[in-house]
């Protein structure tokens, strides 16, 4: 801030000029910055919709892969011992690569949702900003992260009864 002068020095000033053209260029200019943020925000809605179908179709494909190796595993007659260490490990390695899968699936959707939320909020849009407030545990990632866990749990104690 600068110290207070005598009138005498502020007379050499040039009065403050509205340039009418330069604010509407500015005007024009906040224009096609809203455009193209609702543009992105466009984006990132169809990118959020792709993710989380994206997640639930590999739930579905681990789902159906676990089920086919549970129905080898205790198939009738029961499988020799060293072919039930072999289906338990691939069993593991299944529920590992698609609870990694999962997890990065994850960090995408949340990072695309969090996108959307900060283009609403220039925006002044309210979609994103009125969603469902965040559960503490019970969300639909934990659960998911829970079945992997349990997969993995499953395949584990499979492991240990054929090693017995």
């Amino acid at each position: 801030m600068e110290p207070a002068t005598s009138g005498a020095s502020l007379a050499g000033r040039r009065p403050l000029k509205l340039d009418v053209g330069r604010l509407e260029d500015l005007q024009l200019m906040q224009s096609e910055a809203d455009e193209r943020n609702l543009r992105e925000l466009t984006e990132a809605s169809a990118l959020h919709r792709y993710e989380a179908t994206l997640l639930f179709g590999q739930l579905t494909v681990y789902l159906a892969m676990l089920g086919a190796l549970f129905n080898a595993f205790f198939r009738n007659p029961p499988l020799a011992a060293p072919d039930q260490i072999v289906l338990s490990l691939i069993g593991i390695g299944v529920t590992l690569a698609f609870a990694v899968i999962n997890h990065r699936g994850a960090q995408h959707l949340l990072a695309t949702i969090k996108r959307a939320e900060e283009l609403c909020a220039e925006l002044g849009m309210q979609i994103y900003g009125r969603r469902v407030p965040p559960a503490t545990v019970f969300t639909g990632l934990n659960a998911v992260r829970f079945l992997y866990v349990l997969g993995l749990v499953c395949w584990l104690g499979l492991l240990v009864r054929a090693m017995l």
